[in-house]
């Protein structure tokens, strides 16, 4: 375990307990763990309390969870990022900068840092702490909406030497935001070369590409109090340019660097520090590094990039990887148990898909398949604290869940082109998802393409599980896809933001996987 985090990451016994009942109570057909073998690369090594490891040392704080690995580069080239600021950097004199922070923030500004390979400087009010709501939504939706309170920031942004002269591009701006939220994005009316700028209208709160150069420079200087206040418009922009991979690389940096700065006592951690559940946190900016490193994959498989799609997903691994093991600690500060067993999940998912780009006649993918089998015990075991809380939630996660690993130890034994088949669909989703902005909203998205769907049970209602509609009536089958069902028309209302997204894609598909519930080994 890490030597960075003592009294919680040091304990080696992680839901010890409900892991071991999860594993005596597993209501479908799976392979003895204690039999699973170390897989060829350490970043899919998933370790069980109380058994022997199938992987290198761990740390909860390295990327991948594996102590040494380094596939995560916190180095950057000499120069290009600074901590004091020289004179004339990025060819603007302090002086300048000085003004600016007076110009926009106040006195209690301070210039935090800068980059020159996005050509930006980073200021804020490093006396104002980033202060959330003590809600339960915490890791179930975006971190943002969760601030009651943000650090006020100001990136400035300067122009494009390649830029047509006088025109917006060329001139220096701002992307800034205040203590109570907000993002900003202006055209500086004095000029760092001593002009001065009409804006004749004002410039859009949405221009991509300045909110992702803001975003891209924090990651360079690994300020990490940047990370809350401007992750959500950078992930949209990110979506909007196709520099998914550059964004996905930054957000991990980012939150492996906070993760690391949170446990050190000697520091402090802005945006973290007065975090109500910071484990939680960690979790939620993993998941989505996940995501973005899913929907790059995507990508790279319609171009044929076979190499790059598993990169891709393999960073995927280590991100959903960092974010549940850290979340699920002994002693974690999360509210959140969903959030817990959904990066498991996550997880699973992720190793299937890349097992399934591997695999060969000689078996050798098996022990992938055995990876991702305890991604999944882990998913189930990190919900046992919620069937205390919840019947309804515990009941209906744990069955999405059991029915992610059935489909792991179906397709253990197929062949590559029908695993490939398999994921297709789930690929076209995960696009869909990222045009929309709405990875946050689809968690349960293993599972939630049309192949999967229509294996899903035909016994409970796919929004509220009731078994029967109103007045013991018969569920009602969706009418357009007619692959899963609802008890009311209220429940199909309240299902539609996320069934819109997979509903009628059946008649997309040129070919489907059929699985019976023999094939699953799903108890009745």
């Amino acid at each position: 375990m890490s030597d960075r985090a003592p009294n919680r990451v040091l304990d080696a016994t992680p839901l010890f307990n409900s892991i071991n009942l999860q594993q005596s109570d597993m209501n479908v057909s799976t392979t003895e763990v204690k039999n699973h073998t170390q897989p060829p690369d350490p970043v899919f090594a998933i370790e069980i309390p109380n058994l022997t490891a199938v992987g290198p040392p761990m740390d909860f704080l390295e990327y991948g969870g594996i102590r040494g690995l380094e596939i995560l580069s916190m180095e950057i080239p000499t120069g290009c990022a600074v901590q004091r600021r020289p004179e004339m950097f990025n060819k603007v004199s302090t002086s300048w900068v000085e003004k600016s922070m007076l110009r926009w923030g106040n006195d209690k500004m301070q210039w935090l840092c800068g980059s020159t390979r996005y050509g930006c400087d980073i200021c804020a009010e490093v006396a104002q702490h980033v202060v959330y709501h003590d809600a339960a939504e915490h890791g179930l939706t975006h971190q943002y909406d969760q601030i009651r309170l943000n650090r006020p920031t100001i990136c400035i942004l300067y122009g494009d030497p390649h830029a047509e002269e006088g025109s917006r591009d060329s001139k220096t701006s701002y992307v800034m935001w205040r203590i109570h939220k907000g993002i900003h994005i202006k055209v500086c009316d004095f000029q760092p070369d001593g002009s001065i700028y009409v804006e004749e209208a004002p410039m859009s709160n949405v221009n991509s590409q300045l909110l992702l150069r803001a975003f891209l420079c924090a990651a360079d200087c690994l300020e990490i109090g940047t990370l809350s206040g401007l992750f959500r418009v950078a992930n949209t922009a990110a979506s909007r340019t196709g520099r998914i991979v550059e964004f996905a690389h930054a957000v991990d940096r980012l939150n492996v660097a906070a993760a690391r700065k949170f446990y050190n006592n000697d520091c402090s951690c802005p945006g973290f520090d007065f975090h109500p559940y910071p484990e939680t946190g960690f979790g939620y900016y993993a998941f989505q590094a996940g995501e973005s490193h899913e929907a790059a994959a995507n990508s790279l498989s319609e171009i044929n990039d076979k190499e790059g799609e598993r990169e891709q997903l393999r960073l995927a691994v280590a991100s959903y990887k960092f974010g549940a093991y850290l979340s699920s600690q002994a002693g974690a500060e999360s509210n959140s148990c969903e959030m817990r067993s959904r990066l498991w999940d996550c997880l699973g998912l992720a190793i299937r898909r890349y097992a399934a780009t591997v695999m060969d006649d000689d078996g050798n993918h098996l022990v992938y398949f055995d990876m991702a089998e305890r991604a999944y015990r882990w998913a189930v075991a990190t919900l046992f604290p919620l069937s205390s809380l919840s019947v309804k939630n515990f009941n209906t996660t744990a069955q999405h869940v059991y029915q992610n690993l059935s489909l792991c130890m179906h397709y253990r034994n197929k062949n590559a082109k029908e695993n490939l088949e398999a994921y297709s669909g789930g690929m076209k989703d995960q696009r869909k998802k990222a045009r929309k902005d709405a990875a946050a909203g689809a968690m349960f998205r293993d599972g939630n393409n049309s192949n999967q769907l229509a294996h899903m049970s035909k016994h409970m209602c796919s929004q509220c599980s009731k078994a029967t509609g109103k007045d013991g009536t018969k569920l009602k089958l969706c009418s357009r896809c007619k692959m899963v069902y609802f008890c009311s028309s209220a429940c199909q209302r309240l299902a539609w933001p996320t069934h819109k997204q997979v509903c009628g894609s059946k008649h997309k598909e040129k070919k489907s996987v059929k699985i019976s519930k023999k094939d699953l080994n799903l108890n009745k």
